[in-house]
């Protein structure tokens, strides 16, 4: 005896192209970035977090050099 697969939607009703997309998703689980300047705000965090990280790293060889 076969077992069917199970689908949530029949394959006549999958259409393509019907999602959201992503830029909805996204935006629907991080409501704040619709805002222009909470989206600024955290692309300057990021890039100052990633520039401590390679000014950790960078100090880190110099040391290692050094000795």
């Amino acid at each position: 005896m076969e077992k069917e697969p199970k689908y949530i939607l029949e394959e006549e009703e999958l259409i393509v192209g019907e999602s959201p997309g992503w830029t909805r998703t996204f935006f629907k689980a991080f409501p704040a970035f619709k805002h222009k300047n909470y989206q600024l705000f955290f692309t300057g965090q990021l890039t100052s977090l990633v520039g401590t990280w390679m000014q950790i790293v960078a100090l880190g060889w110099l040391v290692l050099e050094l000795t």
